[in-house]
């Protein structure tokens, strides 16, 4: 698993995700998805940047270190948006039915 992270400079938000091995492929699935978290960015107008933040971690440790991420305060003026993308839905299920 990696974790990326997305930059909307416009707006002052940051964005954790999850993608299973293509980051690039997840950080696409965001464009123009009014179901994604970031759904409200308007891509290709505002100034969205990303990166990766860790890759090739087991997916129970990509779970908590994404969380742990989640709960750090952000830069001032900038927000943290919540929210669940397509893979973390998947592990949750996965959990569910294992536990």
């Amino acid at each position: 698993m990696n974790i990326y992270i997305l930059k909307n400079f416009t707006q002052r938000e940051v964005y954790f995700g999850l993608a299973e091995e293509d980051s690039p492929m997840a950080v696409k699935s965001h464009k123009d998805n009014p179901l994604s978290p970031v759904g409200h960015w308007k891509w290709g107008v505002e100034k969205i940047q990303w990166g990766e933040v860790q890759k090739g971690l087991p997916a129970g440790a990509a779970a908590a270190f994404i969380n742990a991420l989640r709960k750090e305060p952000p830069e001032e003026g900038w927000a943290v948006v919540f929210g669940v993308d397509e893979v973390e839905a998947r592990l949750a299920t996965e959990e569910d039915e294992e536990g």
